[in-house]
């Protein structure tokens, strides 16, 4: 004679219908290989993946067991998970390295942007100089006049050919660093509570 399902296995049909509207496996649902599963609710692989396919019913006493399954999982996703102080001090560390890598890096960022400032003032000022001496070119030497355009083609070689795009990337990035530097943070703060 069969066994009449309890009620823990009407209470599984409920969550069966959540599943089901997920369009998640059960097996996914519970973290497991439907053999794993199958295993756990006495019946054999096979049977369990007709079950999943909704072509075949399980026995009672399987309902049962998966029932309690089903009640474990949903249990634990109703309690907000915390992380183990052993995790959250793990987490908290990997932070402030990342702040300490990123702050390490705006520092790099900034003496690159510095530099090519350096080198864009001194381009400009020997650009200067050449023009001075072009303005003025008769009553200076052509010797003066040749050598500011060699200093000018030296400072151009020198700042680089596209040494404004390339202060803008460094710029772009330093912004980026920040703004990733300000999320660190913020999380830091929130998860340190």
């Amino acid at each position: 004679m069969l066994k009449k399902p309890s009620k823990k296995c009407f209470g599984t049909k409920i969550a069966l219908k959540k599943i089901m509207k997920a369009k998640e496996t059960i097996s996914t649902l519970l973290g497991l290989k439907q053999e794993q599963v199958a295993m756990l609710l006495q019946v054999s692989r096979s049977k369990w993946s007709m079950y999943e396919l909704g072509l075949r019913s399980l026995p009672a006493a399987s309902m049962e067991i998966l029932a309690e399954l089903l009640a474990i999982i949903e249990t634990a996703e109703e309690i907000n998970m915390q992380p183990s102080a052993e995790e959250r001090k793990e987490h908290l560390a990997t932070i402030e390295k990342q702040i300490k890598e990123n702050i390490y890096q705006q520092r790099s960022i900034a003496d690159k942007i510095s530099a090519l400032e350096i080198k864009q003032k001194a381009l400009l000022r020997v650009s200067h100089l050449k023009q001075h001496y072009k303005d003025t070119g008769k009553n200076k030497a052509e010797y003066q006049k040749g050598l500011a355009e060699h200093f000018l083609a030296k400072a151009q070689n020198t700042a680089g050919k596209n040494s404004w795009s390339q202060q803008r990337q460094y710029e772009i990035k330093m912004k980026t660093l920040q703004q990733e530097e300000k999320f660190l943070r913020e999380e830091l703060e929130g998860f340190g509570k």
